[in-house]
């Protein structure tokens, strides 16, 4: 029997609405709303120490916000802000939210420190201006020992470990399997919500529990769950936290609603006899508290789910809008079931059986046309906190304590490292195209901060293009039907 029972798909493309790029539903608080807010004569006293400071020489050049808040459309537009600060300003200016002092940089020579530097503090910096991941003391419940990021990378160490990826990887092939059966053999989908909801799937089942991964419909409630999380880290929380809002009320309550249904699941444990093998028993074989699982756990699903869903779905896109990349790819795939597929079943069987070393160290062109990807979509600002003594980048003096964002665009989009950049063409690697300045390619992170999830997230992504590019024939379609043969460009603005 034919393995590759390939079927007739249309990939329908909206006009990349709030899946276009990960949208958040920031709400927003009108400039006038802010105004009434605070006292008329202190707000003028206070833009004009901004204006004369921007104005005064030598100093580094400043982007005005509003008065009290500081600069709004830091959370709101952010691509647009800081790519439009640096055309404006040069390589470095810098900016207030409330009272802290945010300073954007660019440039190889900032790369270097801002990615180099040991007082760099990566925590700090998505802590304060990003803000969206949840944390129990938001709700009033203090974890017993997690409490940095040794904590938690430690435990996501354990959970990476090779035999257990080799446990977990049949599953996640049957998470995949099940869904792609949804589809039938012929019909139309949303890759940027059926392919966010396959890496939500298999995010839960890698990093919780199999109670909750084995049921569609519970998956499906922790999906909305983390949607409302995500809104309710809005612009609005980040920068007026004592302001009551429908924001802060939904985070809230969503992180409350998340938090039960996996203490329920914690709890059933110490009442049942069955053997589990999944995250959840990692952490309580480790030692760790009801809290500090259920924070684990938390932070695991809102660090690998955002990144990887939107890598997958540009990816599956790319592919399919080049023939050329598309067919190398699945060569690749076939040629890895043909070799390491020892038994039969279906194909999602098959691909089982490669070996995570396999899919982890000897798929090149998956490989490479992921990093493409990453390079052509990623372009938001990487965040830090200086928490070491002044140090000095572009010729201006960074203090102790100010935030630092580096824009990835202003690497990833040079046309003088990437000829060409936004065009998607993973053999420019070939040609070292990345190599021509110090850390040109920022995708998993790097120097002090590499990704410590990248080997799964790269497993998520391999798996879901695996099953699709040997399973479907598939186009891409518009919202009327008709074949699309130039992909739109992403919201850049949405994180």
């Amino acid at each position: 029997m034919d393995i590759y029972r390939r079927v007739k798909l249309n990939i329908r493309i909206p006009q990349f609405s709030k899946y276009a790029m990960f949208t958040l539903g920031h709400e927003s608080i009108q400039p006038q709303s802010i105004l009434r807010i605070a006292s008329g004569a202190l707000c003028c006293l206070v833009a004009l120490v901004l204006f004369l400071s921007s104005r005064s020489a030598g100093a580094m050049p400043r982007k005005r916000g509003l008065p009290y808040v500081g600069s709004w459309t830091f959370f709101t537009a952010r691509h647009r802000f800081v790519t439009e600060g640096i055309k404006k300003l040069g390589n470095i200016f810098t900016f207030n939210v409330l009272q802290d002092q945010v300073i954007v940089v660019a440039g190889e020579e900032a790369r270097q420190v801002f990615f180099g530097h040991k007082e760099m503090n990566f925590v700090e910096g998505y802590k304060v201006l990003l803000a969206d991941s949840p944390v129990l003391q938001d709700i009033n419940i203090k974890p017993d020992a997690f409490n940095d990021m040794n904590h938690f990378n430690k435990r996501l160490t354990s959970m990476f470990r090779r035999e257990r990826i080799s446990a977990v990887l049949p599953l996640m092939f049957q998470d995949l399997d099940r869904f792609m059966e949804r589809w039938g053999t012929i019909g139309t989908f949303n890759p940027h919500e059926d392919v966010y909801n396959m890496v939500f799937q298999l995010t839960i089942r890698a990093m919780s529990c199999n109670e909750i991964a084995d049921d569609f419909d519970v998956v499906s409630k922790v999906t909305q769950l983390y949607w409302n999380i995500e809104e309710g880290s809005s612009a609005t929380t980040v920068l007026l936290p004592w302001l009551p809002s429908k924001a802060r009320t939904l985070k809230k309550e969503s992180t409350t609603a998340l938090y039960l249904l996996f203490k329920d699941v914690y709890d059933a444990r110490f009442s049942s006899d069955k053997v589990h093998s999944d995250a959840l028993q990692v952490l309580i074989d480790e030692g760790d508290s009801v809290n500090d699982a259920i924070q684990f756990m938390m932070s695991s699903l809102f660090a690998g789910i955002v990144n990887t869903g939107i890598m997958s779905a540009w990816m599956m896109l790319y592919l399919l809008n080049n023939p050329t990349w598309k067919a190398k790819a699945t060569e690749e795939i076939r040629s890895f079931i043909a070799k390491y597929a020892k038994s039969g079943g279906s194909l999602a069987d098959q691909l089982a059986q490669v070996p995570p070393g396999v899919w982890d160290e000897e798929m090149p062109v998956l490989d490479v046309c992921l990093r493409e990807t990453i390079r052509v979509i990623m372009s938001g600002p990487a965040l830090r906190r200086n928490f070491g003594d002044d140090i000095v980048i572009n010729g201006h003096k960074i203090p102790r304590g100010a935030f630092l964002a580096f824009p990835m665009a202003s690497a990833h989009h040079d046309p003088n490292i990437y000829p060409d950049p936004f065009k998607w063409d993973p053999d420019r690697y070939a040609r070292n195209e990345d190599k021509k300045e110090h850390w040109a390619y920022l995708g998993w992170g790097t120097g002090r901060h590499p990704c410590s999830g990248m080997r799964f997230a790269k497993l998520e992504v391999k798996t879901i293009l695996a099953l699709f590019l040997t399973r479907y024939e598939a186009e891409i379609v518009d919202e009327s039907g008709s074949k699309v043969s130039e992909l739109p460009s992403p919201d850049r603005n949405s994180r």
